[in-house]
């Protein structure tokens, strides 16, 4: 199941960067995107250790934090503002990262 749901993550997040590039701050979702479908292929063939993506979940939980705290503040829908959809795409981010740490964990 967790190998799955790594591939899964993999060909996701993968496809996330593909689609950014007609987003007005392309180049950092691309690379947010880039960076988690190339950690998953990294945990897939045991090339990384568990504590990289449990730092990399720390940091977008922040992320996700500051965007939720945006959305709230300046009551924006989820899914029709920018800030709204960042907020969704952190959220995604972080919990495909807790994933690969706890999979990463347990090779």
């Amino acid at each position: 199941m967790k190998r799955t749901l790594t591939i899964a993550g993999i060909l996701f997040f993968g496809m996330c960067a593909y689609w950014q590039f007609n987003d007005p701050d392309a180049f950092w979702w691309v690379l947010i995107y880039a960076v988690t479908s190339l950690a998953g292929i990294a945990v897939l063939f045991k090339r990384l250790p568990w504590q990289i993506p449990a730092i990399l979940t720390l940091a977008t939980l922040g992320l996700s934090f500051y965007y939720v705290q945006a959305v709230i503040a300046q009551e924006l829908h989820y899914f029709n503002d920018e800030v709204g959809r960042e907020m969704m795409g952190t959220i995604l981010v972080c919990l495909y990262m807790s994933l690969l740490a706890m999979h990463a964990r347990t090779q």
